[in-house]
């Protein structure tokens, strides 16, 4: 991410992560925090998981079955669901 940021001659970044990248924000700040102005964590999952991931977690994190469930199930959303 630094060498991202200084090829786009940001000096100083805002960073900005969300869900399970809201930790990104939080690391770059420990390692490079003279090179970044702020940071965001959006909906991060930041703080300890108390007990064990809700069924849905566990699926969607398996590198085989969450990349074919998570498809797979948005696939059979009804347009009525679907903001325009």
């Amino acid at each position: 991410m630094a060498d991202a940021a200084l090829a786009l001659d940001a000096e100083k970044p805002i960073v900005l992560g969300h869900s399970y990248g809201g930790r990104l924000p939080w690391l770059g700040r420990c390692y490079r925090s003279e090179n970044i102005a702020a940071i965001i964590p959006l909906a991060a999952a930041s703080n300890p998981w108390e007990g064990p991931l809700p069924t849905l977690y566990r699926i969607n994190a398996d590198p085989i079955i969450g990349a074919i469930f998570a498809p797979l199930l948005t696939s059979f959303v009804p347009p009525s669901y679907i903001a325009s």
